[in-house]
């Protein structure tokens, strides 16, 4: 769960060290003292959230995130808490902050000595405080072991800065990680937080900025707020007619795949395109004719090479965007229909395997969005799917490289990647829920996208507003009726209430 946050901006873990370093070459607040403030901070949520709280064992690694949790030790120990610090490998030697921050414990508190299983089992609350943003796999096993130890306490944990185990860039979780009720992270939200795994491990996320100035950073990456974009849905004038608001072509279906190029284009229609063609399979076509009649169906018949061809040429002609993947399969047919239609430079939308097919034929194009989730984009950038969700941010980038265009890399935390004019943009959604983990709910993402680029909308804010969109519907579903058991088709009426009452 991400509480709301002043800040929208994303920043790594080296621009927060370096903006930490800065902070204190240009003020004189020294290192020393945004380590104090942080333990201070930490002190007032467990005040805040645990005020009954009387025992209260922190778990300290080696580096700086260990001194933040000896403050934290410190003040909880002075206010007559029972305090129990447990340090990873005791015969370590601290150094700098963290060194003076232990030395001020010393006298207060009995560390407990290195050993296989920890007392935490009588804690009323766990801190996190065994690794910070400098952390990079593998671990080492006794860490694993002591992770696995806090996992199953009954007591909350709070993490300190970013819960252990977690890439604070990516989102990585490689062998273990602390699952975190609260993480309270200090001045600047990292991206791997509110990607990926971040979204399982970090549970609450708090921002405390230790009044460390960031205005001056270019952020690494920003959330998408749909309280940014609602504002820029269009209206509509009272003297128009659907030729105002574009002919959208979506292109897919193969045999026993109608279900996908149908959501598709029921959801695209919401976004509020003037009219709708469906190019699909035959074996199909007459239903899908019947079953949603606002849908224009034509079917591309490979059968007869030449009529197919002249059908398709004449709907690309018409068309003022397409739509192209949804259920579209891998065979004869669907790469006769991939060759034609990426011959044109319409705008258009590119979804499930036609990204498949496009891994098999590359062709950069600008005029294009790209929706893969994590197995897609595997096929395009030729590696593995943990590879891709072990570096979204740079998946995402690599994608764009290749194949130009926007790209938006579904899952936990999807990610929006441009570049215009060398300056790479990166945003990442922080709505939706884990209801939508089902099928069908890319294919509703590739319509609404390709509906705002029909309608009118450039296609950077075709993408950013469409994932908006799809998260906000879905978790509108989810707070109507629960995550478990969401279907895609769920998420439609949502769709038509959110483009015309964007408050709610």
């Amino acid at each position: 769960m991400i509480m709301p946050v002043n800040s929208r901006s994303l920043y790594s873990s080296l621009q927060v060290r370096q903006l930490e370093r800065e902070y204190a070459a240009n003020t004189s607040t020294s290192t020393y003292a945004l380590m104090e403030k942080a333990g201070q901070s930490l002190w007032q949520h467990v005040q805040q959230q645990y005020p009954k709280a009387s025992n209260i064992v922190v778990c300290c690694g080696r580096g700086n995130n260990a001194g933040d949790g000896f403050v934290l030790a410190r003040l909880a120990a002075n206010a007559k808490l029972s305090v129990q610090v447990i340090i990873i490998n005791k015969n370590f030697e601290y150094t700098g902050d963290a060194q003076r921050a232990y030395t001020s414990i010393i006298d207060l508190i009995t560390t407990e000595p290195e050993r296989k299983t920890y007392a935490i089992n009588n804690a009323d609350v766990i801190v996190d405080a065994l690794l910070g943003t400098g952390f990079r796999s593998p671990l080492e096993p006794e860490f694993i072991e002591l992770i696995h130890q806090i996992n199953t306490a009954k007591a909350p944990t709070i993490a300190v800065d970013l819960p252990s185990g977690l890439n604070a860039d990516s989102g990585a979780v490689n062998e273990v990680a602390v699952k975190a009720h609260t993480t309270v992270t200090f001045i600047g939200i990292k991206p791997g937080l509110v990607t990926a795994k971040g979204l399982d491990y970090c549970g609450v996320l708090r921002l405390e900025t230790l009044e460390v100035d960031t205005v001056h950073t270019i952020p690494f990456a920003h959330w998408l707020s749909y309280d940014d974009y609602k504002n820029r849905l269009k209206k509509r004038e009272l003297d128009s007619n659907k030729g105002d608001y574009g002919h959208l072509l979506a292109i897919g279906g193969d045999q026993g795949m109608s279900g996908a190029i149908k959501l598709a284009s029921l959801a695209a229609l919401r976004t509020g395109p003037g009219w709708l063609s469906m190019l699909t399979h035959p074996a199909h076509s007459s239903f899908l004719a019947f079953d949603q009649p606002e849908i224009m169906v034509k079917a591309f018949d490979e059968q007869i090479h030449d009529s197919a061809q002249n059908l398709l040429a004449s709907l690309l002609k018409k068309s003022t965007s397409i739509l192209l993947g949804p259920g579209l399969g891998q065979n004869d047919w669907s790469r006769k229909i991939f060759k034609q239609t990426i011959t044109s430079n319409k705008r258009m939308v590119l979804d499930a395997d036609a990204l498949n097919l496009l891994a098999q034929n590359p062709v950069k194009k600008n005029c294009w969005i790209l929706t893969p989730h994590p197995g897609e984009a595997a096929s395009l950038l030729g590696c593995s799917t943990r590879e891709i969700q072990n570096q979204r941010f740079e998946a995402a980038q690599e994608i764009a490289r290749r194949y130009g265009g926007i790209v938006v890399l579904k899952g936990a935390g999807s990610i929006v990647f441009s570049k215009k004019d060398q300056n790479p943009r990166k945003l990442v959604c922080r709505g939706g829920n884990p209801g939508m983990a089902t099928g069908g709910m890319g294919d509703l993402l590739a319509g609404i996208i390709a509906g705002l680029l029909t309608t009118g909308y450039e296609l950077l804010t075709a993408a950013e507003l469409g994932v908006l969109l799809h998260a906000r519907a879905g978790d509108m579903s989810a707070e109507k009726e629960g995550t478990i058991g969401m279907l895609a088709s769920d998420l439609i009426p949502f769709i038509r209430v959110l483009m015309n009452h964007p408050s709610v």
